[in-house]
């Protein structure tokens, strides 16, 4: 698929898969990593998978950074025991 990225007036990215509107989550991570120029090494990075974190959850009185993917798809109870293991990328 080719997939491409617009980003309109005010920073607003609109994305599409062979000419067709989709929506950002429909993308795999690796080529929306590459769309978007991030690469995990400015700023904060998701102790899961070491991309550039987007997201912050709030667990075990601490605030834990977090990418898209995991954002959504790891609950609390699994945040909190990566956090337990001491487990980080």
């Amino acid at each position: 698929m080719g997939y491409k990225v617009k980003t309109l007036e005010g920073g607003r990215q609109m994305f599409f898969s062979d000419g067709h509107l989709i929506s950002k989550k429909d993308i795999p991570e690796d080529i929306l990593l590459a769309l978007t120029g991030q690469d995990g090494k400015d700023g904060k990075a998701c102790i899961f998978c070491g991309h550039k974190a987007t997201q912050s959850r709030f667990v075990n009185l601490q605030m834990v950074d977090l990418c898209d993917k995991h954002y959504y798809d790891k609950s609390i109870g699994e945040i909190a025991q990566r956090l337990n293991d001491g487990i980080t990328t």
